[in-house]
């Protein structure tokens, strides 16, 4: 059985509930476990150099990405073939809410992942 994905905005046009949803409760234990490693990072290694990122302080964003990368939270969709997490998109969404908690962080993370805080819309 396919499934349609709706395009553009045509999900506002359609009857509500003829696509299948998706909401919070369903995440896994192990998915809410990667969402909270996402939101340790926020809370204790980028929001403690706040004021570097705000006064663009190149060395310590790259401290941070590298950082980052080290925990895993630079490729969550990546194949891990490719030496990514191979997360689908519903819990990649999980780093991306955590990683937009701080707007500055938030460009330079989206920036260099492809992992914009739009996504976070899924």
């Amino acid at each position: 059985m396919t499934q349609s994905v709706p395009k553009g905005g045509e999900f506002l046009l359609g009857r509500v509930g003829t696509q299948p949803m998706f909401t919070v409760e369903e995440f896994t234990a192990d998915e809410l476990a990667i969402g909270k490693t996402s939101m340790d990072f926020l809370e204790g290694s980028v929001l403690p150099k706040a004021n570097a990122i705000e006064h663009k302080d190149f060395p310590t964003l790259v401290a941070l990405m590298r950082k980052a990368g080290e925990t895993g939270l630079l490729m969550p969709t990546v194949p891990e073939k490719y030496d990514g997490l191979g997360l689908p998109e519903r819990t990649a969404s999980l780093v991306v809410e955590q990683m937009s908690g701080y707007g500055s962080w938030s460009v330079t993370y989206g920036a260099h992942t492809g992992q914009p805080a739009a996504t976070t819309a899924l």
